[in-house]
This record gives structure tokens, C-alpha cells and sequence, in this order.
């Protein structure tokens, strides 16, 4: 699969005619590869991790790795226990603090508290605002390597969670923060920052919401234990659930549960913002499943190459070593996949994720 990019249009405006819920409350479903797909106006997309084409690379799965699926669920979970307070390891009472910032360093490394901290160890507001722009900068010009970024900004929520403020800018921060963190799949901390967005969201702040539940909306409805969860979201966007970006996630998850798997890796190939990066952390799960399902239907033999085109590999030769890892059979000339005799194979490893 192509590497998950940030797509943002040069002015910022939405250039797609958004479909709607009929009057029995179904959804009218449109083809997407005859619409441009929706963009959210946001900051300008910061530059990828040097070499991290390479590192993306190595991580796609060639074999069915269970330990890798479970692992994933697990981190799941992670998203109910997250502490809202940055500092993990101690219990810190932050709302009783009363503390207003004197610190004027740009740069600032993330602190491990033991007590209340001083004034002229936290950063006021108008110090942090040049921090964002600074280290937007810096990571869009790749003049730094993840681990700095992360913990310049973890320093920065910290300074925030600190002084108790909680508005437009505080969601911001944890916007572009998130938006780096999917980029280069550290999904602990994509949790955290999701984790305050969430609580910012329901609380008036706008920010860009309808971006992070549109992601919220395909990470839950491609996840089996979570999926139950997809209405009570669907009630608390009703007053913008006609955004178009929230109407591509709803139409994705529905060509998904309806096994359209041709219509949904297009709509995967063309999905805005940083769509495709929730997409591929269920990789190994989609195409057993868009498998499942092919050899199920044609019950006959397939060109490799074809079934490359469809399920968006990176190439033929990982193609191959992936139906080969499930137990699929291939004729003599190892050219095209028997469906018929690769089918239950292909369900049964489907079914054990």
C-alpha cells in the first residue's frame, strides 16, 4: 500500500458535494471514485520523519503475524485507562494548583513532577504558542528526529494541563500533535492527545472535531470490540454529522459491513487527511477479510497481479509471501491463486484474529 500521507488543498476550501441520510434514516451511498474526496482546512502538513519511507517499509506484515494482531488489540484497550495527566507514573493532584508561568524557553523538555513546580518551570501561554510554531518548523523541514518532537510536546501539554487551560489553542496543540504521532504510528501517545481532543470536543472547543471523529468513526467501526461504541459517537455529532468528512467515515464503515471489498480499498486509495493511517493499523485484518471474501464469491482462479490491484499491496512479490503465510494454494505456474481451495484457509486465519 502507498505510504499514508496529509493531503491539504493549496486554500482550504472543501471541494466535494457531501451525500446525506434519506428519510428512513439509511445511508445513500455515493461512488467515490467518481468524487473528489473531502479535505479538512488545517495547518500546513509537517514533513515525514527522515528515512521513514524505509522504517514503513519493513513494518507491513508479509507473514500473518498473530502476536502483531493481538498486540493491536491491546493497545486498544489502552485508549479506556489513559490518564488524563500527563506525569503517568505519579499521583499529582494538578487541579489544585494555582500556577501561572514564567518560564519564557522555547525549548523545554517534558518533566517527570514529584511536587508542585515552580513558576519559572512552566511555560505561560503566549511562550507556548511560539513553541508550536517553532517546532512546526523544525518538523516540517525534518531538522529533528521524532523522539525530540514528541517530548517538546508532551512538555508543552504538561504547561497546559498545569495552568488549567483549556481553549482553542490547547486543542490545537494536541491536534498537531496527534496528527504527528499517526504519521509515525506511536499509537500511545495518538491516544493521549485524542484522549484530551475528545474531552476538549465535548466541552464547546471546536477545533477541528469533525477531522478526529471522522478518524474515531473508521478506527472503531474496523475494530470488532469496539464497533458496539458506533452509535453512541453517531448520537454526539449529530449537529455536524453531515460534514463531509464525517460522511466518507460513515460511508466507508458501511462498505465494509456490507463486504464491498472493491469499493472500499478505492475508497482507502483515496481517502483524505490521514485517513489511510487508522486504515492500515487493521492492515493484516482487511485483507484476510477482502480475501475471505473474494475466494468465497469467484471460486475461481485469479491473477496475482489482479489480486495485488484490489487489496493495494505494495508489490508481487509481498503479495504472494502473504497468501502463501495463510495456507492459500497456487496453480503450478504460481501465477494465479486457487479460490475455491484457498478459501477456508484464508476465512479460518480471518476468523482467529
Amino acid at each position: 500500500m502507498p505510504k499514508c500521507q496529509r493531503i491539504v488543498t493549496n486554500d482550504g476550501t472543501i471541494i466535494i458535494n457531501y451525500h446525506k441520510f434519506n428519510k428512513n434514516h439509511t445511508l445513500d451511498l455515493k461512488d467515490w471514485n467518481k468524487i473528489p474526496t473531502p479535505l479538512l482546512p488545517r495547518e500546513k502538513p509537517a514533513a515525514p520523519q527522515p528515512n521513514n519511507k524505509k522504517q514503513s517499509e519493513n513494518k507491513r506484515p508479509t507473514q500473518i503475524d498473530l502476536s502483531e494482531i493481538q498486540n493491536e488489540k491491546n493497545t486498544q484497550k489502552k485508549l479506556k485507562t489513559i490518564e488524563k495527566n500527563e506525569n503517568n507514573d505519579l499521583e499529582l493532584d494538578y487541579e489544585k494548583w494555582n500556577i501561572v508561568g514564567t518560564c519564557q524557553d522555547i525549548e523545554k523538555p517534558y518533566l517527570r513532577l514529584t511536587k508542585e513546580p515552580s513558576p519559572d518551570q512552566i511555560r505561560p501561554e503566549e511562550i507556548l504558542k511560539k513553541s508550536l510554531k517553532f517546532l512546526l518548523n523544525k518538523w516540517k523541514n525534518r531538522e529533528c528526529e521524532y523522539q525530540y518532537i514528541q517530548d517538546q510536546f508532551r512538555s508543552i501539554r504538561q504547561d497546559l494541563v498545569i495552568q488549567h487551560i483549556r481553549n482553542e489553542f490547547t486543542a490545537k496543540v494536541c491536534e498537531n500533535n496527534a496528527r504527528i504521532c499517526l504519521e509515525v504510528d506511536d499509537i500511545g501517545q495518538y491516544m493521549q492527545c485524542c484522549a484530551t481532543l475528545f474531552d476538549l470536543y465535548q466541552i464547546g472547543i471546536q477545533g477541528q472535531k469533525e477531522e478526529f471523529y471522522c478518524y474515531k468513526i473508521i478506527d472503531y467501526g474496523l475494530n470488532i470490540q469496539q464497533n458496539f461504541e458506533l452509535p453512541k459517537i453517531i448520537y454526539e455529532i449529530q449537529s455536524f454529522i453531515e460534514h463531509p468528512l464525517i460522511q466518507f467515515a460513515i460511508d466507508l464503515i458501511d462498505t465494509y459491513n456490507q463486504g464491498n471489498v472493491y469499493k472500499f480499498y478505492q475508497m482507502y486509495e483515496k481517502s483524505p487527511n490521514m485517513c489511510q493511517c487508522i486504515i492500515e493499523r487493521n492492515i493484516t485484518r482487511l485483507r484476510l477479510w477482502g480475501l475471505s471474501i473474494v475466494s468465497k464469491s469467484f471460486q475461481q482462479k485469479m491473477f496475482l497481479i489482479n489480486l495485488k490491484n484490489l487489496l493495494k499491496f505494495e508489490n508481487l512479490e509481498h503479495t504472494k509471501e502473504f497468501i502463501i503465510s495463510c495456507g492459500a494454494k497456487l496453480d503450478e505456474k504460481g501465477e494465479n491463486l486457487l479460490l475455491k481451495e484457498s478459501w477456508k484457509a484464508f476465512y479460518e486465519a480471518y476468523s482467529s484474529i
